[in-house]
């Protein structure tokens, strides 16, 4: 009788103990579907409060445009009401940039991008970033990661702008004044950059292949390896400059270390003065096309080529000896 007591006993305590471990699954999975269910709600309020800050900028850059007594359009850099478009300028992005917004969620984070996107859209498309006569100055301005989804940005004032990883591949940025600005990490793959300022430009890194570079202006640009402990989630060791249009395109004095120049098109590209050691891909033929000068600092491999097909030349007493034949 004791020996059935015990085993009636055992049985219920493993059932207890099943039971138990039974509600704790439960309440975990109840708890999990709960914080997902949190997590999603703060997602789609962070998403909503993020679209009416964007619609409320959209507003109050309209009412600076359609002033009636002092229109946006007619104002001059550095005017009290070019400055107010600035700072509201400013705030929207930096509310788009809040970290803590991110990390709710890699579709959130990509939505901001499209919208930093959109606010750079809307700018230009209202005439306030015109090259030469910017009424919204984007000098230090936090466009990082921007994604742009649209054809042209043409003859724009992007001078100092912080567009550092964006993603501006296929866009037409003929003509813009890109002086200062941060393109490091950019994807500018299949832009067309003809006659663009790249003076004293950041492209460490940047993806320029197959760009159009033609008639471009490189003064004092930065095209050296990158130091990727600024970056240590990326794999870009070289500005990626293959394939890419360079006919015409002044890069006098330019050091291009770390380029990347296969099949690059470097017909009369300026490159007087112009250190290209450590570029990768550069062949003879390409330099051959180029405008270069004694100050002209090639690869090993295109000096040792350059060497080897130039024609050899007689000594004297050699010349003299076939001249006495």
């Amino acid at each position: 009788m004791s020996q059935v007591l015990q085993t009636l006993l055992a049985a219920g305590i493993i059932a207890a103990i099943a039971g138990f471990i039974g509600v704790l699954v439960t309440q975990q999975r109840t708890t999990k579907r709960h914080r997902q269910t949190l997590l999603e709600a703060r997602k789609l309020e962070a998403n909503r409060a993020q679209e009416n800050a964007l619609q409320n900028y959209f507003e109050q850059l309209g009412k600076l445009i359609a002033e009636s007594e002092q229109p946006l359009r007619r104002a001059k850099p550095g005017d009290d009401i070019s400055a107010l478009a600035r700072a509201q300028t400013l705030a929207i992005l930096q509310r788009l940039n809040n970290p803590l917004v991110e990390i709710l969620g890699e579709d959130l984070k990509y939505i901001n991008r499209v919208r930093k996107g959109i606010v750079l859209r809307f700018l230009y498309e209202a005439g306030l970033i015109n090259k030469g006569n910017p009424l919204v100055p984007l000098f230090e301005v936090d466009l990082a990661y921007t994604i742009w989804l649209h054809p042209t940005l043409r003859s724009t004032d992007l001078r100092g702008a912080d567009l550092s990883w964006a993603k501006l591949h296929r866009a037409d940025l003929a003509a813009a004044d890109l002086t200062m600005t941060n393109l490091s990490g950019a994807n500018l793959n299949n832009t067309i950059l003809r006659e663009a300022n790249l003076g004293a430009t950041d492209l460490t890194g940047a993806d320029l292949s197959d760009a159009d570079l033609r008639g471009a202006k490189f003064e004092n640009v930065n095209l050296d390896t990158p130091d990727l402990r600024k970056y240590p989630h990326s794999n870009a060791w070289f500005t990626q400059l293959g394939q890419a249009i360079l006919a015409g395109a002044d890069l006098s004095g330019t050091n291009l270390g770390g380029a990347y120049l296969t099949q690059a098109n470097l017909t009369k590209a300026n490159l007087r003065g112009a250190d290209l050691r450590e570029t990768t891909g550069l062949k003879l033929e390409q330099v051959n096309q180029a405008d270069t000068d004694d100050k002209t600092q090639l690869p090993y491999l295109v000096t040792r080529d350059q060497r080897l097909s130039e024609p050899k030349t007689q000594s004297k007493g050699t010349e003299e000896r076939a001249n006495e034949e």
